[in-house]
C-alpha cells in the first residue's frame, strides 16, 4: 500500500494482527482512532498512537523501528502507520489492494465498509 499519512482523530481500519511482542494489541478489522503521531527520527517513518495500553509483550522505554533506529516512546506504544488504512476512503484502498493482488486484505476492507454502510443505515 502506498504511504499514508494520518492525522490525530483519524478513524483507521487494522490491517493486520501485531507481528511483535512489543506491538498494541489490535485485530485486524477492527476500527481505532488515531490518537497521537510522532515519526522515526531516521527514516521518517509515521507511528500512531491508538490509545492501547495493551501490548503483546513488555513496553520499554524506546522504540526501535523498522530501519533499526531507536528513540524515547514518552511511555506511549506506537504503531507504524502501515499497518492501517484510513476508513474515510476505503473504496481506494479496496482497488490498491486488489492491484497488488492482495485479495485478503481486499476481503477484510470490503467486510469493514460493508460493516460501516450497514451501521449507517441503521
Amino acid at each position: 500500500m502506498k504511504r499514508i499519512e494520518f492525522k490525530v482523530g483519524q478513524k483507521v481500519v487494522a490491517l493486520t494482527n501485531p507481528k511483535t511482542l512489543t506491538s498494541p494489541i489490535r485485530v485486524k478489522g477492527n476500527i481505532y482512532t488515531v490518537f497521537d503521531i510522532m515519526y522515526c527520527v531516521g527514516c521518517g517513518t509515521q507511528m500512531v498512537d491508538i490509545n492501547t495500553s495493551r501490548v503483546c509483550g513488555g513496553k520499554g522505554d524506546h522504540l526501535i523501528c523498522f530501519c533499526g533506529s531507536r528513540q524515547n516512546n514518552n511511555a506511549t506504544v506506537w504503531t507504524a502507520s502501515k499497518v492501517f488504512a484510513p476508513l474515510d476512503n476505503l473504496s481506494e484502498s479496496i482497488e490498491e489492494a486488489v492491484s497488488n493482488e492482495d485479495y485478503e486484505l481486499a476481503q477484510t476492507l470490503t467486510e469493514v465498509a460493508q460493516e460501516q454502510l450497514i451501521h449507517t443505515l441503521l
